[in-house]
C-alpha cells in the first residue's frame, strides 16, 4: 500500500500496465452457451480466449498517439469514451464542528416522535468531517414466517444491486451504504463525509421507495448469489462454523430462520412476490 506521494513508485507501477499483460473479463448469462469450460469452485461455465487482434491493434494505435489534449479527446471520442459526469458525493465543506465540552460517552436519546427514536453522539477522537448514520426499521412482517423473512432479505439485496449506479461514485468519495435484514429489523447504514451524506441518503431512500417492481435481471442476479450463499452455509461450512450458526439460530429464534429452512423456501419465491414490498 502506498500512503505517500512517490512519483517513481507510481511510474514503476504504471509501466507494468501493458498490452502484453492486459486481461479482459466479461460476465453475462448470454455468454453461457459459448463457455465450454468449468471453474473449480462452483462448476460455473467459463471460457479462456485470446484477446481479439482488432482490439489490440486499436489500443496500440491509441498508445502511439503524441499525447496532446486534442488528440486524446479525438481518439477517445472515436472509441466511444468520455469523461464521467461530476461526482455528486465529493464533499465541498470539510470544516469540523466542535464537540460539546460535556460530550457523553455513549449516544444519547435526542427525541421520540411518531414511533421514531433518534440517538446521537459527536465524535471527539478521530476528529474527521465524517458521520455514520444507522436506521433500524422494525416491522412484524419481517419475521412473521420464513417466506416473509426471505422476501424481505431478497428485496433488500435487490435494492442494493439496483444502487450499483451510485456505488462507484460513493466509494471514490469515501462514502458507503448497506441495507440488510439483521437482528429482526431492516438495517440501513450510511457513512462518509457529512457534507454530502444527505445526498447519499436521498439516493438510497428514493430507490427503496420507487422500486415497486424488481427488474427481472436484478432478481435473477440476487436469486443466484443468495442461493449460493445459503448452500455454502448449509452444506459447505466447516464444523465449527456449523456449530456457531446453530447457536445463532437458537439465540435469534423468532427474528431469523436457519439457512436450511430458507434454502427450502427459496425456490417458491417469484419475482412478482417482491412487488410493492416497500409499501
Amino acid at each position: 500500500l502506498q500512503y505517500e506521494f512517490d512519483p517513481q513508485a507510481i511510474s514503476s507501477l504504471l509501466s507494468k500496465l501493458t498490452l502484453d499483460t492486459v486481461r479482459v473479463q466479461f460476465q453475462a448469462k448470454i455468454l453461457a452457451e459459448r463457455c465450454t469450460q468449468k471453474d473449480t469452485s462452483y462448476d460455473s461455465p467459463m471460457e479462456l480466449l485470446p484477446i481479439d487482434t482488432a482490439w489490440l491493434e486499436c489500443w496500440a494505435g491509441a498508445l502511439r498517439a503524441t499525447g496532446t489534449l486534442e488528440e486524446s479527446k479525438d481518439i477517445a471520442t472515436k472509441m466511444g469514451l468520455h469523461l464521467p459526469p461530476p461526482n455528486p458525493f465529493i464533499p465541498e465543506d470539510l470544516s469540523l464542528k466542535p464537540a460539546p465540552a460535556d460530550n457523553p460517552v455513549v449516544p444519547q436519546l435526542l427525541s421520540v416522535e411518531s414511533g421514531v427514536s433518534i440517538f446521537h453522539r459527536q465524535d471527539d477522537l478521530f476528529k474527521q468531517p465524517k458521520a455514520q448514520v444507522t436506521f433500524y426499521i422494525y416491522s412484524p412482517y419481517f419475521h412473521q414466517d420464513v417466506s416473509s423473512y426471505l422476501k424481505t432479505a431478497l428485496w433488500s439485496n435487490c435494492v442494493e444491486e439496483a444502487l450499483q449506479d451510485y456505488a462507484y461514485d460513493a466509494q471514490i468519495a469515501g462514502m458507503g451504504y448497506s441495507i440488510q435484514l439483521s437482528g429482526g429489523c431492516l438495517k440501513m447504514a450510511l457513512s462518509g463525509f457529512n457534507d454530502k451524506l444527505h445526498v447519499l441518503l436521498e439516493a438510497v431512500t428514493d430507490k427503496m421507495v420507487s422500486m415497486t417492481s424488481v427488474p427481472e435481471h436484478i432478481f435473477g442476479i440476487i436469486l443466484d448469489t443468495f442461493g449460493d450463499d445459503l448452500r455454502n452455509q448449509a452444506y459447505h461450512s466447516q464444523p465449527i462454523s456449523q456449530a456457531q450458526m446453530r447457536f445463532q439460530d437458537l439465540l435469534n429464534r423468532g427474528s431469523s430462520f436457519p439457512a436450511l429452512e430458507l434454502l427450502e423456501t427459496l425456490p417458491k419465491v417469484q419475482r412478482s412476490d417482491l412487488d410493492n414490498l416497500c409499501q
